[in-house]
């Protein structure tokens, strides 16, 4: 996957080898927000950018906004 323009000002993409084809559905029904549980941002783009994780998200905001 190659990577895309933010589509919001001041946003960093970061591509996530953690992506496939949607299973069951030919488009999304609905949106989660949750809390990852990580101590930082930073920490938390890793483990979701990290293949040993088998996650990813498509925004992440960090403590500053960003």
């Amino acid at each position: 996957m190659s990577g895309f323009l933010p589509d919001q000002p001041g946003a960093e993409v970061r591509v996530s080898p953690n992506f496939g084809p949607r299973r069951g559905t030919p488009g999304p029904d609905m949106i989660v927000l949750h809390y990852t549980g990580m101590a930082t941002g930073a920490g938390a783009e890793a483990w979701l950018c990290d293949p040993a994780s088998e996650v990813s998200s498509h925004y992440l905001v960090h403590e500053d906004g960003r």
